[in-house]
């Protein structure tokens, strides 16, 4: 119900550097909950695991949200994730819906920071050093190759030699609309947000 709490801004453009790159991302929500300011996300899922709960309480796009808005000036105490059931990727009339209000601890966000920076500083190494580049790129996560009951995008492109070109072009620059200028949008609304 949303009368529970009040929304104070929707697609909120955020960004945070790690040098040297942006860690960027876009909230759905900040909202007012019961006094405490909290980034708001929506999740779509075909099932519902038991245990969404404890998976997003340690998910690193969760973590990283309550980071940006953090480093974006907003005084974020938590999330609120709501996770709408949607079989076979279709809407419908009455969709299962969960909710959940979690409070991590500083410890558990600066843990996250710290996380990030040690990726993004092992992918620049990676990036400079030509020798290793195509064989040590990306980190496999092979614990997740078949989630979801079926391979994952990538499976085809880690099990195939000659990969680097595909695998470069995740960091060629963003163009579609919604991700047009995002990284100065961001940083211009974090500038106004911290005068």
């Amino acid at each position: 119900p949303e009368e529970e709490f009040e929304i104070l801004e929707t697609e909120v453009a955020l960004a945070v550097e790690f040098p040297p790159f942006w860690y960027v991302g876009i909230a759905d929500q900040i909202i007012s909950y019961k006094g405490a300011l909290l980034v708001k996300e929506v999740k779509t899922t075909k099932t519902m695991p038991s245990n969404w709960e404890a998976k997003y309480s340690m998910d690193d796009q969760t973590l990283g949200y309550m980071c940006l808005a953090r480093s974006n000036g907003y005084l974020v105490k938590g999330i609120m994730l709501d996770l709408i059931r949607v079989p076979d990727g279709r809407r419908v009339k009455y969709p299962e819906y969960l909710r959940s209000v979690y409070f991590p601890s500083d410890d558990l966000i600066e843990e996250w920071k710290n996380g990030t920076r040690r990726v993004c500083g092992e992918i620049w190494q990676l990036l400079n050093n030509k020798e290793t580049l195509p064989h040590t790129l990306f980190y496999k996560s092979t614990d997740a190759c078949f989630n979801w009951n079926r391979p994952c995008q990538f499976w085809d492109m880690c099990l195939r030699p000659g990969k680097e070109p595909e695998l470069l072009q995740f960091f060629s620059e963003r163009t579609s609309e919604r991700e047009q200028g995002f990284l100065e949008r961001a940083k211009a609304d974090a500038d106004n947000k911290l005068r």
